[in-house]
């Protein structure tokens, strides 16, 4: 954290700090949430450019037909991985991408802030306890 940002959190009171602290976790909160976001959409472009083959149709011999008759319809799993109006553009990987490793460089430096915060709530908690 820089210097003038540890300076500033040594001006703060125990509440600020206190206040402090609870917005840089929240902001984490948000950043991990964002992240996750991005990250499913990662996962589906990707899933979705190569969906997998039908299923069922090389282990007629090696499953009951009853286990067979519960796969839903090829046309039916088609449908709903690829629903109309739905956009999952290949090309989208690397803005994707880049939106991840920015929101993961983000998070990195609110939790630097967050532990930082937390460093100096501690010490002006022990200084307060160490006052008789």
């Amino acid at each position: 954290m820089p210097a003038a940002s540890q300076t500033a959190l040594q001006l703060l009171d125990l509440a600020e700090l206190r206040r402090t602290r609870a917005l840089l976790r929240h902001e984490v909160s948000q950043a991990t949430h964002w992240r996750r976001i991005i990250q499913a959409r990662l996962d589906l472009t990707v899933a979705r450019a190569v969906l997998p083959a039908r299923l069922g149709l090389e282990i007629t011999d090696q499953v009951s037909p009853e286990a067979l008759s519960t796969i839903p319809a090829f046309g039916d799993l088609l449908g709903i991985a690829r629903r109309p109006g739905d956009s999952f553009p290949v090309d989208d990987l690397l803005r994707l991408r880049a939106a991840e490793r920015s929101l993961g460089e983000y998070e990195a430096h609110v939790r630097r802030a967050l532990m930082a915060a937390t460093d100096a709530l501690v010490e002006r908690l022990e200084a307060v306890r160490a006052v008789p």
